[in-house]
């Protein structure tokens, strides 16, 4: 596994790992060139695919263990609609010890989605600046909302006010004591500048930050441009090159330079708990223009000005100490049964957040990054860049790049899926039979088999019962099916139109838009043409 690309594995040196049968990872290992120590992650999920337990382990002597160092994440628990109600977190404080950092217990507005405060029943660790949650108050309720329910306050960051535009994205946020952040956005919700006025200094220190496609300047000087695989920095009169290595869900976990006026080739060093709260004290974080907080988790801007610590998806922001979002799902209409505060579904091993909208599984184990972007596909790997750039960067990263191995245990057991709730019978799947010169359309509820675990999903099987050539229909779409005895399953699929769904990219890079119809045994898609291609309609 060169060049910190990730691939599923069946045997590790994972100790029994658990078998899953629903796309869950059981476990993450990764080692990194700065201090060469090889750590892991052991995954428990309850029945609805929900993260309860992240069993951390550092490789001491001849095994894994938790001592000195531990980032265990347990006792993982939630409501029926997905919210977090309790989370306890370990971290390494300065003296070497691993303790429990955060003992979080969630209390939620009655009938409600609503966060209204978090108490934290593990104490001190507020010196250290480990990122962890702190109780800044322990009277009243620490959060409101205004009537679209976004967050407006969060006294236990001192935010005592948060504006919103027509959007629902912050205009304006104030920190009690320490200053205020303003944001301006084009009308599509793009972020072009972010202010930062620092109070805590006087005279105040004001802070420009702009964003011009993938250029990033700060203050009128320009801090670097996005490139396919990291970014580009200005030195003097030369251009530096940077390149960032990420996990499976798209996690920057090293960034490297080809800038051999720098001690070390390793800039950066990051490790996350399942959240995107950053492990501290076993990073190596670059100081300055260096230090990268534009592509951190899941591709995401880090914002920590002020004390907010959020990472700024494109249509919401994230709280990654308590594992929420401050704003409502933008589609949280289509997805009835999840919370639409609650961060990817609570999938935080195997999914991704698209822009803030919706959980979807990455591209499978590749990278997916494009300039300027929350996301993207180029399609090109780390190994394909560092060849493409030359053999300096190969030369200068061949012994210094983190490995990540993603561990998808396969079982025999079938899991349930509890979270789609039953539909109401009109609204069941259609299974159109083409087989003879007549046509018929019936309700099967089998069909919904394979349409969708979560969101994002337009997978369809064939219809049980058919005897022929059918289609099966739903409300995403279309999916034509022909007889083959010699499939194991005794169809061949044949056309398929998706309706709805996150776009898809093409091997080429090229990102297609819903709807779109796929090519008979081909991973590509095409362009739906109304003229040729009428919407498949259920009903």
């Amino acid at each position: 596994m060169p060049y910190g690309t990730s691939r599923p594995i069946y045997k590790t040196g994972f100790a029994n790992p658990k078998k899953f049968f629903d796309n869950n990872i059981a476990g993450m290992i990764w080692k990194g060139a700065n201090d060469r120590k090889a750590r892991k992650y052991n995954y428990s999920y309850d029945a609805a695919n929900r993260l309860t337990v992240a069993n951390f382990g550092q490789y001491v002597g001849h095994a894994f263990s938790t001592s000195p160092v531990n980032y265990t994440v347990n006792n993982l628990a939630y409501d029926y609609n997905g919210n977090i109600t309790k989370m306890y977190q370990y971290g390494l404080k300065s003296d070497g010890s691993s303790p429990l950092i955060d003992q979080l217990a969630y209390t939620y507005s009655s009938y409600s989605n609503k966060l209204l405060k978090v108490a934290d029943a593990a104490a001190g660790t507020a010196t250290e600046n480990l990122g962890d949650f702190q109780d800044g108050t322990n009277t009243g309720n620490d959060y409101a909302y205004d009537v679209n329910g976004n967050l407006t306050q969060d006294l236990n960051k001192n935010i005592s006010a948060i504006s919103y535009n027509y959007l629902n994205l912050p205009s304006v946020i104030r920190v009690s004591g320490k200053g205020s952040i303003y944001y301006t956005y084009d009308a599509a919700g793009n972020k072009l500048r972010k202010v930062t006025i620092d109070s805590t200094v006087l005279p105040a220190v004001k802070t420009t930050t702009l964003y011009l496609g993938s250029s990033v300047y700060q203050n009128d000087t320009l801090q670097f441009f996005g490139t396919p695989e990291g970014r580009v920095r200005a030195d003097g009169n030369t251009w530096v090159y940077d390149y960032m290595l990420k996990d499976h869900l798209g996690n920057t976990r090293m960034v490297i330079t080809d800038d051999y006026n720098v001690a070390s080739p390793i800039l950066e060093a990051t490790s996350y708990y399942p959240f995107g709260e950053q492990m501290k004290n076993i990073d190596l974080e670059a100081s300055g223009s260096l230090h990268n907080k534009k592509w951190t988790f899941q591709k995401q801007e880090y914002n920590d000005d002020l004390g907010v610590d959020i990472d700024e998806f494109k249509y919401r922001m994230d709280d990654p100490q308590i594992g929420r979002f401050w704003q409502i799902d933008p589609l949280a209409d289509d997805y009835e049964y999840n919370s639409p505060y609650a961060f990817s579904e609570d999938k935080v091993t195997s999914h991704i957040e698209l822009d803030g909208l919706e959980a979807t599984m990455p591209i499978p184990l590749s990278p997916i990054f494009n300039p300027g972007s929350a996301h993207g596909g180029n399609g090109m790997s780390n190994s394909d860049a560092i060849r493409e750039f030359g053999n300096d960067v190969s030369k200068a990263a061949s012994n210094l790049i983190t490995t990540t191995t993603v561990i998808l245990a396969i079982g025999y057991e079938k899991i349930k899926n509890l979270i789609d709730p039953p539909k109401p019978a009109d609204m069941k799947p259609k299974v159109l039979h083409t087989e003879g010169e007549s046509t018929s359309q019936k309700d099967d509820s089998k069909s919904q088999q394979g349409s969708g675990e979560g969101r994002g999903k337009n997978n369809r099987k064939p219809d049980s019962e058919a005897e022929g050539d059918h289609s099966v229909i739903n409300d995403r779409g279309s999916t034509t099916f022909h007889k083959n005895d010699k499939n194991p399953k005794g169809w061949q699929e044949g056309e398929r139109i998706d309706t709805k769904g996150k776009p898809h990219t093409n091997s080429d890079g090229t990102v297609v838009p819903t709807p779109h119809k796929h090519i008979p045994k081909q991973k590509d898609v095409i362009p739906l043409d109304p003229k040729k291609d009428p919407m498949p309609r259920s009903n």
